[in-house]
């Protein structure tokens, strides 16, 4: 991928070619339309014994592959219902010239409800760029997944409106 980018002459905003490319994940998606989406599942998962992750980075350099995870877990010390609330996971690299991952940063396993440690999620969701552009689309996503999955919406079934272009 970054041999493409080279050879195209893709640049960063420095107008430096590009030499590595890092991602991070989405918190109003991740916390306001999947989460919700599958709330049920993911609290009977954990409340099963097991673990739910999510890719939280990646990295990907000439030299290397680097990849993070944080874990859902569920807090129900502090409000009757309960919540989720994440913590950091391992991280993991993968280096071109040895050809094997290793982990790079473990973190302590804590329970799955209430872990000592935790952070909570953005309440609110992020208001700027694509994700409101995007929303009436992401919704449809959802109802066709969930409706596909024979689990019952949530909700009401968001307003979709189709428009003929002239």
């Amino acid at each position: 991928m970054l041999l493409y980018w080279r050879l195209s002459g893709v640049v960063q905003y420095n107008s430096t070619p590009i030499d590595q490319v890092s991602l991070f994940y989405n918190e109003t998606f991740l916390w306001h339309y999947c989460a919700p989406s599958y709330r049920e599942e993911i609290h009977s998962q954990i409340q099963s014994g097991h673990r739910v992750r999510f890719l939280s980075q990646f990295l990907l350099s000439q030299t290397e592959i680097e990849v993070e995870f944080s874990k859902i877990r569920l807090q129900t010390e502090f409000i009757d219902d309960f919540q989720f609330v994440y913590t950091d996971s391992n991280t993991y690299q993968y280096k071109f010239a040895n050809l094997r991952w290793q982990p790079i940063r473990t973190i302590l396993s804590f329970p799955l409800i209430n872990p000592p440690t935790f952070s909570i999620p953005i309440m609110v969701p992020n208001t700027l760029g694509s994700v409101m552009v995007r929303s009436p689309c992401l919704s449809i996503v959802l109802v066709l997944e969930l409706s596909d999955r024979g689990i019952s919406q949530i909700g009401s079934r968001p307003n979709i409106s189709i428009r003929k272009s002239s």
